[in-house]
């Protein structure tokens, strides 16, 4: 199922150790027929491939400038460490 990104936004930080980069909160646009319940989904995109994020259904208003309140909206919030990821180790 096609979901759209609609607004993206960093979140404060509040005492989230150096390590980590800033939250990313994304939020994205459902069709109307279909409403998922909060959970992990595998999505994919052909930039960066395919991950498991947990998506979360939002309301419409706490999205900046949405106006259209019959489509569903669902979130992912992002943490990231600054840490390069190591290749795993060979047999």
């Amino acid at each position: 199922m096609p979901l759209t990104l609609v607004e993206v936004v960093e979140r404060p930080r509040r005492g989230l150790p150096a390590r980590f980069m800033s939250p990313l909160s994304l939020a994205f646009q459902g069709p109307a027929h279909i409403i998922l319940s909060q959970d992990t989904y595998p999505m994919f995109h052909p930039a960066i491939g395919e991950h498991s994020w947990g998506l979360v259904q939002i309301a419409p208003y706490s999205v900046a400038g949405y106006e259209d309140s019959t489509l569903p909206l669902y979130e992912i919030v992002l943490i990231q460490t600054n840490e390069a990821v190591a290749a795993p180790a060979s047999a």
